[in-house]
């Protein structure tokens, strides 16, 4: 594993979206075809892409709260049981 993490495009594709996430692309696309996750962008007529900083707020969105104000939960557990927000 690199000591270091890559510099990240602002805008990713669907396979570097999930890697930034640290999810499969399986998953991230299920995430994004349920609406839990955020859209892509249109870049051009043949070419999408997820902005990352979007991509950072949706995980800020997650993660508020959850684990300040409980020790130990796991904020991606109501997002894969279909409980999270859509």
């Amino acid at each position: 594993m690199p000591d270091t993490l890559p510099a990240w495009p602002r805008v990713l594709s669907q396979d570097l979206a999930a890697a930034y996430l640290s999810i499969s692309t399986a998953t991230f696309a299920r995430l994004v075809a349920d609406g839990k996750a955020p859209a892509a962008i249109r870049l051009s007529p043949g070419r999408v892409g997820w902005d990352r900083r979007a991509l950072d707020r949706w995980v800020d969105e997650q993660t508020a709260g959850t684990a300040a104000s409980t020790p130990g939960a796991n904020p991606w557990d109501s997002i894969f049981s279909g409980n999270g927000p859509a």
